[in-house]
């Protein structure tokens, strides 16, 4: 659960590059299925 918490701060530090908004919403997925696959 902390490795979900710590990508997610990870994300939030991405987001404040326009240029990584592409990349942040790919790996939000991406983490997202594998936390819902994890349960």
């Amino acid at each position: 659960m902390s490795f979900i918490f710590f990508v997610f701060v990870v994300e939030a530090q991405l987001a404040k590059s326009a240029t990584s908004e592409i990349i942040v919403n790919n790996l939000f997925i991406r983490f997202y299925f594998l936390f819902i696959n994890g349960n």
